[in-house]
């Protein structure tokens, strides 16, 4: 079984590295900002496979690096 607010923070950390609000998150997606914001705080129990798989890949993350423990965020060279 996973941990929904280690996937809540994890979300969060990599939206925010990527500069997205919660809103712009949930836009890009289709759903609610609410919706977003209940997934951060480990709230949202179901919220389909179908946005994991649009917030992986609008956040440049793997299925499994939203469920790590420890997650560490993608750092890039801006040069």
């Amino acid at each position: 079984m996973y941990d929904l607010k280690i996937f809540g923070r994890n979300l969060k950390r990599y939206r925010c590295f990527r500069g997205l609000t919660q809103e712009d998150l949930a836009k890009k997606v289709g759903i609610t900002k609410d919706t977003v914001s209940k997934i951060e705080l480990g709230k949202q129990k179901n919220f389909g496979l179908k946005y994991l798989i649009l917030i992986c890949e609008l956040l440049d993350v793997t299925i499994e690096e939203l469920f790590v423990r420890d997650a560490k965020v993608k750092y890039y060279d801006a040069k």
